[in-house]
């Protein structure tokens, strides 16, 4: 390293000889090396970018140091090694640094889904680990369109006001929760467009945001905040993201659970109400089923009733016509005639209601056999010919042959069938046509009583089987009946377990339809 070759340097001074000394100087190796007796080592780093090492060392005879040997090394090799050791260690340190803070942070998060607590316990967290004065967590509301403030560090309650709802777009949170990454105002003095006007009233001067995001989407924004003006590094940037990625979804399951805590209250004061109502209802129930029973046993009572007296008018009214006691004309006759033709309407009518009533009550008591249905329809042609004959109305029988016995009441089903034909001939013109049909169903024997006479409107269908309702049509006044043939029949057959309903096409004809259970069902 010296400038020159050996020679003779005897008179010279130390910094004549080497290239780095410039003037002399106290501190020159060689003069400390002389002066201390010890070795002396320097580095020197040329404008090439190499690094030397040079290294001093004296010898001495009795005299004092009589020689400086200097030994010179490139250690750029060395230097360089060194400077990415202390870089790796350095970005480790950070790492180290991150993941601890995370798991402090995720930590924190955990432990509890109340949204309050993980808020102010994280803040606490990032105001150490960031060692800042102010860190504040805003969440967007997508539906108000607001950017609220859920939590906060230590700020002064004006400034936290101010904090509270902030459009989205206006201010620092605003433009986060639109960009979606990080911002830096290194000095809100020079960018006051970027801050609110409170911010630099509460004297922070330098602020960081990054987002929170869960599932990709934005939910808000992680703040800090310093009174000193400082430059935040990549760094501190990278460590403030890392805790926002472990802090959104975090804090969008407390979202989520908060919302559920609200919808759940919500459900159970709803319940609350129901269950309220629903009391009333029953309490309504009980009161309409106390009043049907005392309905169904009234009727009951005075259908009993009434028969007595009833059969007593009848009796006599048959005598007279019988003339039993003495003789009568042919006025009288005609009105002992209509005596009669309205008792049996009185007693079918009373018969008709205590049925029902029996139903109601269930205690109609059903008399099961098995026996074959041609042979109630056999029956019921024989009573049926001579009303339909008056009108020159005809009668088909169309029976699925091989057709099983039914497990019913026999007297009943009669009953239900006698009511359908009978108002499908009231309600055919005269000429017209009737048709019983019967075939199997599976495990039941299903039984259509079908006529080509008026129909039912579309509006009159539902209510066709409701106790006394009757069409508002011309014919079915004139038909009269007590509009009670078609709820009993439909009871009748639901008590043996099957159903009946209605087709009907109005102006065209209409079928009624009923199942009941064939013998060789299970």
């Amino acid at each position: 390293m010296l400038v020159e070759r050996f020679g003779d340097l005897r008179g010279k001074l130390c910094y004549e000889g080497y290239y780095w000394c410039e003037k002399p100087c106290e501190l020159c190796a060689v003069s400390q090396c002389i002066k201390n007796g010890c070795d002396e080592t320097r580095e020197l780093t040329t404008h090439e970018g190499k690094t030397y090492e040079l290294q001093f060392m004296p010898f001495r005879d009795a005299g004092g140091v009589t020689m400086v040997m200097e030994v010179t090394r490139d250690i750029t090799e060395r230097k360089r090694m060194e400077r990415e050791r202390k870089e790796l260690l350095s970005a480790l340190g950070r790492r180290v640094k991150e993941f601890t803070t995370l798991h402090e942070v995720a930590q924190v998060a955990t432990e509890s889904l109340d949204m309050d607590q993980i808020l102010n316990n994280s803040l606490d967290k990032v105001i150490q680990s960031m060692a800042v004065e102010m860190a504040a967590v805003l969440l967007a509301d997508g539906q108000k369109g607001e950017v609220i403030t859920v939590a906060h560090g230590e700020v002064s309650p004006e400034f936290l006001d101010k904090l509270k709802k902030l459009p989205i777009g206006k201010g620092i949170a605003g433009r986060e929760t639109l960009s979606g990454v990080p911002i830096v105002i290194e000095d809100v003095l020079k960018y006051p467009q970027l801050a609110d006007i409170s911010v630099i009233r509460e004297g922070l001067r330098s602020i960081a945001a990054v987002p929170l995001k869960s599932g990709g989407r934005v939910i808000g924004t992680l703040i800090i905040a310093s009174h000193d003006l400082r430059s935040f590094s990549s760094e501190d940037i990278s460590l403030l993201s890392t805790i926002g990625e472990g802090l959104g979804p975090a804090l969008r399951n407390a979202q989520l659970y908060r919302e559920l805590k609200e919808k759940t209250k919500q459900l159970d004061v709803q319940n609350r109400e129901l269950a309220v109502r629903q009391e009333e209802l029953l309490d309504k129930n009980r009161q309409v089923e106390e009043a049907n029973r005392l309905k169904t046993e009234f009727l009951a009572n005075m259908s009993h009733e009434l028969r007595t007296p009833l059969n007593v008018i009848m009796g006599f009214s048959e005598l007279m016509m019988d003339e039993v006691p003495g003789g009568v004309n042919e006025e009288q006759r005609q009105c002992l005639d209509d005596i009669l033709s309205s008792g049996n309407h009185l007693l079918d009518l009373i018969n008709e209601v205590l049925d029902l009533s029996k139903i109601e009550s269930g205690k109609m008591e059903l008399r099961i056999t098995d026996f074959a249905l041609t042979e109630v329809i056999k029956s019921l042609r024989s009573t049926m010919m001579p009303m339909l004959a008056r009108r020159r109305q005809s009668l088909d029988v169309k029976v699925e042959k091989g057709l099983p016995k039914v497990r019913a009441d026999k007297a009943r089903v009669r009953q239900v069938l006698l009511n359908l034909l009978s108002n499908a001939a009231k309600f055919t013109p005269d000429g017209g046509r009737l048709k019983i049909e019967a075939v199997r169903e599976g495990d039941w024997c299903q039984v259509s009583v079908v006529d080509n006479g008026i129909g039912i409107q579309q509006e009159d269908q539902g209510r066709i089987f409701e106790a006394f309702y009757r069409a508002d049509n011309s014919i079915t006044r004139e038909a009269g009946g007590t509009g009670l043939g078609l709820t009993l029949s439909k009871q009748i057959i639901e008590v043996h377990g099957g159903r009946m309903w209605v087709q009907s096409e109005y102006g065209k004809g209409s079928q009624f339809t009923f199942t009941l259970p064939l013998a060789t069902a299970n």
